[in-house]
Formats: structure tokens, sequence, C-alpha cells
């Protein structure tokens, strides 16, 4: 759907993609993704019974610095991921959130999006 956003339509498909099959399947794959959500690296949207129908995954950058706050980064990860994102040119956190103000980076409107 553009922007970061999946509409999951079929749970059972899903949870088979990432492995997980028989009977306990789904539930598994429910509670990985719960364990997503807690640590704020997806943003979900239940519709009726279909607890993740929609998922919105959320810019890296924003989630490890998040969990970097909140102490949940080792250093030497932090180390090898701010080493990966100077070889693929990604923004910083800080450089990311410097550009958002000045409008070179757009962000999703939860408004428009819901009204399309």
């Amino acid at each position: 759907m553009g922007e970061g956003v999946i509409e999951m339509r079929h749970e059972g498909e899903h949870a088979y993609a990432a492995g997980y099959v028989g009977s306990r399947g789904i539930r598994t794959w429910q509670e990985r993704m719960k364990v997503l959500e807690k640590n704020g690296i997806i943003k979900v949207k239940q519709i009726g019974g279909q607890p993740y129908k929609y998922v919105l995954l959320v810019h890296p950058t924003a989630v490890i610095e998040k969990l970097r706050q909140e102490g949940k980064v080792n250093q030497l990860w932090l180390d090898t991921y701010r080493d990966r994102q100077l070889d693929t040119k990604e923004l910083s956190y800080k450089a990311r959130k410097k550009a958002m103000t000045k409008g070179k980076v757009v962000t999703m409107n939860p408004l428009k999006a819901s009204a399309s």
C-alpha cells in the first residue's frame, strides 16, 4: 500500500511464510507480532476479528533510537548498525529528524491515508 503499511489478508499465510506451521502456527506468529508491537517496531490496526489487519512498519532509525533510550540496545550492536548506516548512506536518527523539520522527509498523514 506504500508508506510502510501492509494489509494482512490471511494470518495463516503470514504464519506459514514466517516458518510457523501446524496447529499452533498462527498463535505463535501472533505472539511474535505482539513482541514487535510492544517494542515499537510495528503499529497495528485491528479490523473485526483480525488483530493484525493493517500493519505499519516503523522506520528502523526511530525504533532503534527508542530502544537505545530505554537501554535495550547493546553498544557493540549499535556501533555495528551505525557502521551499516554509513555504508548504505542511511540518515542517522538525528539527521533524519532534522531533515523532517526541513520538509525533506515526507511522513504519512494518517487522516489522508484513511480517507483513500
